[in-house]
């Protein structure tokens, strides 16, 4: 099916969100009846974009079912910020149509957010029933995508968008649709703040804009321009509360679509009215970053991440990762989740809460025995393991240790037919692929010798700057999943004074029958950390003053054999 309207029969029609979800622990009973007065209704139908079908099926290899459960949640956290006290008022919104394009629908395939959003329009506008009293008419359309929308700023490419929607375009046949990323990264491989389910904040961004409503300000109005869920900047810290401005103009919309009262609701994405028990800060994590392995920095942030961020780590990056606001409901410390951007007590009992407590799979595999084929080396298999015997939730008691492993091999097989190749021009080949990514770096390669408090780096690639420096680029690299700035595990990178040998192993050169454990967990963050450990930003410069060495320090690595 290449164009996939979801209308099963089989799921649950129930009557559209006329009663507000049971939140009597965030509410007073004041607070209700001001709210009440200003409640509005939306009815909603969600195109999931080919590129972002995709992504869910490629990188997290989502059947059809799970898509659509994703796309129930990714609803239900953007009714969540429109139930937000701050608000002043509530907007329900009855989903009416599901819509997964399984190939490319829209005339504009490409990313230019203007003519992407045209293209849009006009394909929404013509399968949109007419008469808004049929129960499958929509007021509003949204359209995911992960493509890296761009447009021209003075006639320089500009990639900053993550949506754009016609303001005050709600309720028209034309311009009621609105666009975002969902999943995007940047040409460089880096996640966008959309990249993950961030991108619920976004898309609820875009709403308000087809709502009528206006950036926080000025010339617009006198509202602080940044700090609110209006900003005109968005980025991965906070702003998830609606601005006094936003919350004026949205109890003042007269829009008449916002009062009808729908009867039916087609898809109940309220199965998922507290997204984050469903996908919890690891699974937001692993979203976030397209990485199984990733997982929440360290429990010590757990209580800032509803109002701040969720800080992500993996043993395949270096370095920490900002994934945005955690979803609505998820947990946040001990008897504690997020609700309304805050880390609060369990009020609620009329959901179940479950605490279980983690546990690993077995190890497991992920290929035959590979090898870079480099003089004096061994290959190595990478096995994984998940902290899913049982997956935990609402425990910050996750599985200790690394969920990833490589074990060497003899590697004559994997290497039939083959020229073993000198370490060195390996690297300098490498260095040739690098220079698409990483500005002032030359062809030549090397590796350089052990260094026992560093023990990643004879298993580093470092080439010649034009400056004559010599640099690893793991920083540039890091999201570059087709290059990696390491020589293959099994790699030979050192040989001691009683002649025993190390090889490369996860990264760090290591005896051949030691393998690091939980002791070194994570030593690639944790080298790093320190560069600002109490802010958590890291720098560009950080990085690259920390992987820079001048000509003097790099003693070629002579032969090992």
């Amino acid at each position: 099916i290449e164009n996939e309207k979801v209308s099963k029969t089989s799921r649950k029609r129930t009557t559209a969100l006329n009663s507000p979800i049971n939140r009597t622990f965030q509410k007073s009973r004041d607070e209700d009846n001001l709210t009440r007065k200003n409640e509005k209704y939306l009815e909603l139908a969600l195109f999931l974009g080919y590129s972002a079908y995709e992504l869910l099926r490629e990188n997290f290899h989502f059947n059809d079912d799970q898509i659509i459960d994703i796309l129930l949640a990714y609803v239900s956290q953007i009714q969540a910020i429109y139930y937000q006290p701050s608000l002043g008022g509530r907007l329900h919104i009855s989903l009416v149509r599901i819509e997964i394009h399984k190939s490319e629908q829209l005339n504009m395939v490409d990313g230019h957010v203007d003519k992407l959003l045209n293209s849009f329009c006009e394909y929404q506008q013509k399968i949109n029933p007419k008469i808004d009293s049929d129960p499958e008419h929509w007021d509003v359309a949204l359209y995911l995508t992960a493509l890296n929308l761009y447009t021209f700023v003075n006639n320089e490419y500009n990639a900053v968008p993550m949506g754009l929607a016609p303001v005050g375009g709600v309720c028209t046949s034309n311009n009621n649709c609105i666009i975002a990323e969902f999943g995007s990264v940047n040409d460089s491989r880096y996640p966008h703040p959309s990249s993950g389910l961030m991108s619920t904040w976004v898309s609820a961004h875009e709403l308000a804009h087809n709502l009528g409503i206006l950036h926080d300000g000025l010339p617009l109005n006198n509202c602080p321009s940044n700090g609110f869920l209006m900003s005109s900047n968005r980025g991965t810290k906070g702003e998830i509360k609606w601005s006094i401005c936003s919350s004026k103009l949205f109890n003042s919309l007269e829009a008449s679509c916002l009062y009808d009262k729908p009867e039916v609701s087609r898809f109940d994405h309220r199965k998922f009215q507290f997204p984050g028990q469903y996908w919890d800060a690891n699974d937001q994590c692993k979203f976030f970053l397209k990485d199984e392995d990733a997982q929440i920095l360290n429990n010590s942030i757990y209580e800032r991440i509803c109002d701040n961020t969720i800080f992500c780590k993996s043993p395949n990056k270096i370095g920490h990762y900002s994934a945005g606001p955690a979803l609505e409901g998820t947990f946040c410390g001990e008897e504690k989740w997020c609700i309304n951007g805050r880390c609060q007590k369990w009020n609620d009992r009329s959901f179940i809460i479950k605490v279980v407590r983690g546990e690993w799979s077995q190890w497991i595999p992920q290929s035959s025995c590979k090898s870079g084929c480099l003089i004096g080396s061994f290959g190595y298999i990478t096995e994984r393991r998940k902290c899913n015997n049982p997956k935990p939730r609402n425990t910050d008691e996750y599985c200790e240790g690394e969920p990833i492993r490589s074990r060497l091999c003899v590697d004559n097989d994997a290497c039939r037919g083959k020229i073993r190749e000198n370490v060195n021009d390996y690297a300098t080949k490498q260095c040739s692929l690098f220079r698409k990514y990483v500005e002032n770096i030359t062809e030549n390669g090397v590796q350089i010798s052990h260094n026992a408090n560093k023990d990643w780096q004879s298993c580093a690639i470092y080439c010649k700057t034009t400056a004559g420096y010599w640099y690893t680029p793991r920083y540039e690299l890091n999201d570059v999943e087709e290059l990696d700035s390491f020589f293959p595990d099994g790699t030979l990178c050192h040989r001691d004074k009683w002649r025993n040998s190390y090889y490369c192993q996860r990264h760090r050169c290591l005896p051949l029958r030691k393998r690091h454990g939980k002791a070194n967990a994570h030593v690639n963050n944790e080298e790093l950390l320190h560069l600002n450990l109490n802010s958590y930003t890291e720098s560009k410069e950080d990085f690259q003053d920390y992987y820079r060495l001048s000509d003097n320090e790099v003693k070629e690595r002579q032969s090992l054999m």
